[in-house]
């Protein structure tokens, strides 16, 4: 499965390099098949097999790359669905929007583009659907770089919406259960860093967060607790589970709670707005609760890269998504690095069993990720190590109480949602207070070769720790004592 990762992945990178005919592709691809089904029983048809797979990651990129549906750089009336909150700039405000119909001269043509809008003006909310006279810009940003990767995340271009060209609007157009959970958790706002920070963890918004607040996440080395991912999902499973357990004691019942969960991780999943995090630990914990039903064995490598092929067959443009890259590598570095060092910890006392694996999978991840990390922000950062397992107790708060105002009824709801806020003004306080200590961080962006050199030696030691033991344990089976 890590092969056929690697290939499809290798895939994708080459079709942001190289253009070649689909039709030429597609019968390459054909023809490898062929002669691996030919030569499957030797060792030659693995390398068949990785070249068909690369090929299919081509393919895939090809067809995914966005083409705009209408012409760009003319003005054409247009109408666009806002699908994220619109987050504060100076003078202006950004959102994600998909232009669904436009009009030509002669008639009116549907669409599906997926656009940056930048607004002027404050009358637009995520979940309206807007008509205006516009242009689709190619440009979405000054910087070339930036305009590249939004182009690899499917975007087509930017729209610029003010007041003198909208002609009209329509509310609440297409309100989504995303849209219906931030609207509800906007009206308890207590403090504004609070209640952004509230915000962010259980929907995913983070359109109230305020430039200080992110640099202050990010300088500590804590932005990863600001993305909806494993560890917030990770609190629902154990909710779910808790509240399911009943069902084990009548017959079948826990293949009902095995689905249960299933079904309510995902509806966790779609509220928070299915960003790419969320998705990848979605469906490793799908993957878990299957192999349950199925009574087969649980590999935490194997699901990790099943998840990842998965999402990127889907859409490979994840490929390009920060939040993506900085999911995967971490739960990597867990899996693979974590793991073996807290099966060697082994203490009947609780704390040290938490400070211990607090640490260990803090460590891991931010070694894992502080390469594209630095590359990425600018930022050497070790402080989150020593700060995880005390803000993430502030975070458990955070999640459990603000999903619980999610459910209940007003005004229970705004009780929960001001304990929850009570939480996150704490956890603001501890990393607001440690971001001002000048050596907290290093201000260093790493070459694009660095960060390869940086993986390529994380590889290796990856290898090593895989292959060592189990060459060690081949060793001990087929040991005789001589007599």
């Amino acid at each position: 499965m890590f092969i056929a990762l690697i290939a499809y992945i290798a895939g994708i990178l080459l079709a942001r390099y190289i253009s070649i005919p689909l039709w030429i592709t597609l019968a390459a691809t054909m023809v490898i098949m062929v002669i691996y089904w030919r030569y499957y029983r030797y060792s030659i048809s693995l390398l068949y097999a990785f070249m068909a797979i690369l090929l299919t990651g081509f393919i895939a990129a090809e067809i995914n790359k966005p083409h705009a549906t209408l012409p760009k750089d003319s003005l054409v009336e247009m109408i666009i669905d806002v699908t994220s909150t619109p987050a504060q700039r100076e003078g202006y405000s950004r959102a994600d929007g998909k232009i669904v119909q436009w009009r030509g001269e002669d008639d009116t043509r549907s669409a599906n583009d997926k656009v940056v809008l930048w607004l002027r003006t404050d009358s637009i909310h995520a979940g309206d659907r807007v008509s205006i006279w516009g242009k689709l810009r190619d440009d979405i940003s000054k910087h070339d770089e930036y305009n590249t990767l939004m182009h690899n995340r499917e975007y087509v271009g930017s729209v610029a919406i003010g007041r003198s060209n909208i002609i009209s609007i329509e509310r609440n157009r297409t309100s989504t259960l995303h849209i219906r959970a931030t609207d509800k958790l906007s009206q308890y706002r207590r403090d504004s860093n609070a209640h952004a920070i509230m915000q962010t963890m259980v929907t995913g918004s983070r359109h109230a967060m305020t430039p200080q607040l992110r640099d202050d996440y990010t300088k500590t080395g804590l932005a990863h607790l600001l993305a909806v991912s494993g560890l917030h999902l990770g609190i629902v499973y154990m909710v779910v589970i808790t509240l399911l357990m009943p069902l084990g004691f009548i017959y079948r019942g826990h293949l009902i709670a095995d689905l249960l969960t299933i079904i309510f991780i995902w509806i966790f999943a779609v509220m928070s707005g299915l960003s790419a995090p969320i998705i990848r630990a979605a469906i490793m914990v799908s993957i878990l609760q299957l192999s349950k039903v199925l009574c087969r064995e649980y590999v935490s490598v194997n699901s990790l890269c099943a998840t990842l092929l998965i999402m990127l067959i889907y859409r490979p443009s994840y490929l390009y998504d920060i939040s993506f890259e900085l999911s995967a590598l971490a739960v990597a570095g867990i899996v693979l690095w974590g793991t073996p060092l807290l099966r060697r910890i082994k203490s009947s006392k609780w704390i040290v069993r938490y400070l211990a694996s607090s640490i260990v999978i803090g460590t891991m991840a931010t070694l894992w990720t502080l390469p594209i990390v630095s590359h990425t922000f600018g930022y050497i950062t070790l402080a989150s190590i020593a700060l995880t397992p005390v803000v993430i107790l502030f975070t458990y708060a955070i999640v459990f109480f603000g999903l619980a105002a999610l459910m209940m009824p007003h005004p229970i709801s705004q009780y929960l949602a001001m304990v929850s806020q009570w939480a996150a003004e704490f956890q603001n306080s501890v990393v607001s207070y440690v971001a001002r200590w000048e050596s907290i961080s290093i201000e260093y962006s790493l070459s694009t070769e660095g960060v390869a050199i940086c993986y390529i030696v994380i590889a290796i030691i990856s290898t090593i720790i895989l292959v060592v033991p189990r060459r060690k344990r081949d060793k001990e089976l087929i040991y005789i004592e001589p007599v």
